[in-house]
């Protein structure tokens, strides 16, 4: 990575696996080439009575009770999804969906496209604020691993895939 100095700053990475550029500078791909999207839905429930033990992106972040964006969320679970998964079945687009217990009630509507096995399910943990730290007891986050996968699997009556924290909080 080049230094910067005073007068002349420098746009880097914080890695070395390839150089920085800008959209500018990207090269426009061939008009015959493909692209690869791997398309992944978080279907989460933030609960109006529960906080993070730390602020997070994207939380319920107004004093509480945060009722606007408490049912902005809801209605994009209970209202606005059938949409996206509409597209997604008639286009045959595979997805991959990452499903928080607590979001279950809400889908009810969207049921049978989780069911199909096109797509890729895994469990997100109970609900957007239950964090999985290192402060959590083992046997509580194994028993809450346990029950999403439970649930999930006996409501859409299939095989969960994967594991996905929420925030992608760090497992042990």
């Amino acid at each position: 990575m080049t230094q910067a100095t005073e007068s002349t700053p420098v746009r880097t990475l914080d890695h070395e696996w390839f150089p920085f550029r800008t959209t500018a500078e990207a090269a426009i791909p061939a008009a015959d080439c493909k692209l690869i999207v791997s398309l992944v839905i978080v279907l989460q429930h933030f609960p109006i009575h529960e906080k993070a033990p730390f602020p997070l992106p994207g939380a319920l972040d107004r004093p509480y009770p945060d009722l606007g964006n408490y049912s902005q969320r809801e209605s994009g679970l209970g209202q606005a999804l059938w949409r996206l998964t509409d597209e997604i079945e008639a286009r045959d687009i595979p997805a991959s969906f990452v499903v928080e217990r607590q979001a279950l009630p809400w889908l009810a509507d969207v049921e049978t496209v989780l069911r199909n096995p096109r797509h890729c399910v895994g469990a997100g943990g109970e609900h957007a604020v239950r964090m999985h730290t290192r402060d959590m007891e083992r046997e509580v986050e194994r028993q809450i691993i346990a029950g999403c996968l439970r649930d999930l699997e006996a409501r859409l009556e299939r095989k969960v895939q994967g594991w996905r924290s929420p925030y992608c909080s760090r497992l042990r």
